[in-house]
Formats: C-alpha cells, structure tokens, sequence
C-alpha cells in the first residue's frame, strides 16, 4: 500500500491542512473528502535519535502494535523529493527547527530505512485507501487544475469569464449568419 505523495496529492485536489490539537496523538491523520488533516511534527536536532529509539522500542517491546513505524511510513510515503517537504513545511505540517528541508528529508529517510508496513494491522489504511481512491478519478485531477490554473486570482478569473462570453457571443453570432441565409 503506498500514498501520492505530497505534490501529487495536492495536483490531484487534495487539500493538505495542519490539525491544529491540543498535545493530542501524531496518529490522529484523518481524511475526510478531499481535505487531509495531519497533526504537526516538530523535528529538531535530536528528533532523528528519539525516533529511531522509538522504532526500536515499538519493534522488541511491543510487538503487536506498530504505530510510530506506521506513522514514519505514511510521512515516508507524503515525502519524495525537497518540493514535497518544502510543501509540508508551508502548510505548517511539519515544523523545522533544523534549517534545510533536504535535512529532515534525509532524516526521515534514514530513519525510515528499515520501515515496512505489515497490512493487515496498518494503521493508516483506511486513510491510504481513501487519498487513492480519490487521486486514481481523472475528474478530481482536470477540477483541480482548473482551479489551479484558472482561478487563482480574482483578475484571471475575470479574464476566463470573459474569454467564455466571447466565446459564447461568437458561436451564436455564428449562428444566426447561417440563419440570416
């Protein structure tokens, strides 16, 4: 099971928005028609320590829950190049206390190295399965850039509806010369 990640979800419609909580779960990534919420995550200097410390933990100790790895996963999966984690930290999503998001890129990655995700008992599937439905519909996609390319500002709004009158003016112009004769 993988995940678009972050630029391919935002193409495909989805709206990436940080959960704002109140010292609530990492865990409380919810997805719910077109907008994924996703609690925010600090990452300092140390963080690569406690996570990678944490795996381990979670790995030896509790062997039949495997929620830090699913969540390091999931964020894995949202990160693939420096534009993806460039747009985690605009949305607030991810907090960088380091300085260079290429930085906490490879800090995922290396704490990620040995991540895999075990299905059946996958915390985020539900959330996975959703953000795939909704990327593989081409309709979501054409919407998307439409509002994207065509509607980001108020001026280019103007100048598209414009464009469609002329068009439409055009075509009925056209219209009644051929009715005319």
């Amino acid at each position: 099971m993988s995940v678009p990640n972050a630029m391919q979800l935002q193409e495909a419609g989805i709206q990436l928005l940080k959960l704002d909580i109140g010292g609530d779960s990492l865990l409380d990534i919810n997805y719910n028609e077109g907008v994924l919420k996703i609690p925010p995550l600090v990452i300092q200097d140390w963080s690569e320590i406690v996570l990678s410390n944490i795996l381990v933990l979670e790995k030896f100790h509790y062997l039949n829950v495997s929620c830090v790895k699913d969540f390091v996963a999931f964020m894995l999966m949202l990160v693939d190049t420096d534009k993806d984690m460039d747009l985690l930290i605009n949305k607030g999503i991810i907090e960088d206390r380091i300085g260079k998001s290429s930085t906490i890129a490879a800090l995922l990655n290396k704490v990620g190295q040995e991540v895999f995700i075990y299905i059946p008992s996958y915390y985020f599937y539900d959330t996975s399965k959703g953000l795939n439905t909704y990327c593989s519909v081409t309709r979501n996609k054409w919407k998307a850039t439409f509002k994207r390319d065509y509607c980001s500002t108020p001026w280019i709004i103007a100048s598209t509806a414009a464009a469609v009158i002329l068009l439409i003016l055009t075509f009925l112009s056209t219209i009644a010369a051929f009715l005319a004769l």
